[in-house]
């Protein structure tokens, strides 16, 4: 036997072997196989399913696509090709591929300072002196909190819909981080970015992208105009289009127009995303002239780095998806909608998922990994990341302004969690696809959470001594040793809770434009300055008023109360109306 000739052959089967699994890979999308495994999925899951349509392409052909469902399910009106859906943040690589172009067209550098495209003056609250580029918002690295105001407005206030000059002027979010330190998804930087397009090239962000990108790939069935007016075809369907929740009860209030539309208003039907999405699988040279600028679009920007391997974390503001192996694209939420658009460069395939469903991942997570793979941290690190103990922060968050409650969300990692979690050993945070966790000390988190408690029951103390007041005063009985001016403060500390949650669900929902709602932000600061001059009024009568043990007592439990509270209204900026 010839053992020689045996090993060679089996050195050379080995060598082989992964190309030979990619070719396999890259056939089994392109055979008919596709279309059988995603309907026997569909049937699978038939009870939760509103509306669903899904593609499957390569560079040059459709693959597979379909319709499963109903754009409206109570008046049984069938998904089909001309039902249109909203693209969410998938419009996001709209202004990635505009920034690219006009990079392209030498009218913007990716590395130059942004405020040499914008107005004088216009970004007002910059916090560092490093300057923000076209890369830093790309990679939502630009360091802006989370900002809700005037994301959305619900459909009957269209009236109030701002130019994007103006929307975005009006409620900046504060720069927080370093510009490149940290990243945190921002819908107000990818407007941003969208703005300086309008600036650059002189004519609405949607009127650009229509001559441009639409009707270079023959999109015609795309709008991209808050309020789809430039386009009839899709304003008659979009009216047709019902939302709904994972279990398909309807959400009819949660339909929307976009503020920040660049970021995530582009409504089309499954055939025209399609046709976006493999322009940018295959470099199409009707949107890149030169093949240099779409190899530059797909190089990274920003990286993951662990166990000694770097992998791509953002390429000019396309994510890497972390399938079997790294994938590109964007995922897209709205109240009514869940999209995904994953491009697969290495075996140049691609798909495009687009629900009516809001928060919906059975067909917009779990289908696509059964296309394209499911990730495996070690085939990626050689190992499975151990993530730190302790507690950790959302970068995306307000950390500033009368809406910093909602960094009150701290995250514990115990290792368990399936999905895609790195550590950055250099900083000790945890980064995930599309924005870190911050490592926050054991003794904020403890502080935090126990003044948020001692406020509840100091309120909740306020209210309990109020009604016994008031019980007694209408028994004609003698009160409990309350005067006014004690009643006044308790009252006052009161009142900011029903304003403040006024304030804080109108800006989270985002349905009303930021000025219908933000007056309530100066009544809390109103409050108190009321609640300090009555503390220090009551401290004063403390001192100086002879009392009884009884009155005195009651009297520095109220004073306490006011304590907690003003403490917390500080704190968590509720009276600081100047941030926004």
């Amino acid at each position: 036997m010839n053992y020689k000739k045996i090993l060679s052959a089996l050195m050379l089967f080995i060598m082989l072997l992964p190309v030979c699994t990619a070719i396999t890979a890259y056939a089994d999308t392109e055979d008919q196989s596709v279309g059988e495994q995603i309907e026997e999925y569909v049937s699978k899951h038939s009870d939760t399913t509103a509306g669903m349509c899904v593609s499957v392409f390569n560079k040059t052909d459709t693959i597979y696509s379909n319709y499963f469902g109903c754009i409206d399910l109570e008046n049984n009106i069938a998904v089909d090709e001309n039902s249109v859906f909203e693209w969410a943040s998938i419009t996001k690589l709209l202004v990635w591929t505009s920034v690219m172009q006009l990079y392209e067209q030498e009218k913007i550098s990716l590395d130059e300072d942004i405020r040499n495209y914008l107005p004088d003056n216009y970004l007002k609250n910059l916090t560092y002196d490093k300057p923000v580029t076209m890369i830093n918002l790309m990679n939502h690295n630009a360091g802006f909190q989370e900002t809700p105001y005037n994301m959305y407005l619900r459909l009957d206030r269209l009236d109030k819909l701002k130019p994007l000059e103006e929307t975005l002027s009006k409620y900046q979010p504060q720069q927080v981080y370093e510009p490149g330190t940290v990243t945190a998804y921002s819908n107000w930087g990818v407007a941003l970015a969208g703005y300086i397009v309008e600036r650059v090239a002189e004519k609405p962000f949607y009127e650009y992208v229509n001559e441009n990108i639409f009707k270079p790939l023959g999109m015609e069935k795309s709008s991209l105009k808050p309020d789809y007016s430039d386009n009839e075809f899709v304003r008659t369907q979009w009216d047709k289009l019902t939302g709904y929740r994972p279990d398909n009860v309807s959400v009819p209030f949660a339909k929307k127009y976009g503020g920040f539309y660049p970021a995530g208003a582009c409504v089309s039907t499954l055939d025209d995303l399609t046709k976006f999405g493999r322009a940018l699988l295959s470099g199409d040279s009707r949107i890149f002239k030169d093949p240099a600028t779409y190899e530059l679009f797909l190089s990274p920007t920003s990286t993951y780095t662990y166990n000694g391997k770097e992998i791509p974390r953002n390429c000019h503001g396309m994510w890497m998806i972390p399938m079997e192996h790294p994938c590109y694209g964007h995922s897209g939420g709205s109240g009514i909608c869940s999209t995904n658009l994953i491009l697969d460069t290495q075996n140049e395939t691609g798909a495009v998922v687009m629900t009516n469903q809001g928060g919906e991942y059975v067909y917009n997570e779990d289908m696509m990994k059964m296309i394209f793979g499911e990730y495996d941290p070690e085939s990626y690190w050689g190992t499975t990341p151990a993530v730190p103990e302790g507690s950790y922060r959302d970068a995306r968050t307000i950390l500033k302004g009368g809406l910093k409650l909602y960094s009150l969300n701290f995250s514990r990692f115990d290792g368990s969690e399936e999905f895609f979690l790195v550590p950055d050993e250099s900083t000790g945070n945890v980064l995930d696809t599309t924005s870190d966790y911050i490592k926050t000390s054991e003794v904020v988190r403890i502080f935090e959470i126990s003044i948020t408690l001692l406020w509840v029951i100091s309120v909740l103390s306020c209210v309990i001594m109020i009604l016994i007041k008031l019980v007694q005063k209408l028994r004609k009985k003698e009160g409990r040793p309350l005067g006014k001016w004690a009643v006044a403060l308790m009252l006052s500390e009161i009142a900011v809770i029903p304003f403040g949650i006024f304030a804080g669900l109108n800006a989270l929902w985002s349905e009303l434009p930021a000025d219908s709602f933000f007056w309530a932000f100066y009544v809390i600061f109103a409050l108190t300055v009321i609640i300090v001059l009555l503390a220090v009024l009551g401290i004063i009568l403390l001192i100086k008023t002879e009392m009884k043990k009884r009155t005195r007592a009651f009297n520095m439990v109220v004073l306490s109360t006011a304590v907690i509270s003003a403490v917390n209204i500080i704190y968590w900026n509720l009276c600081v109306f100047w941030i926004t």
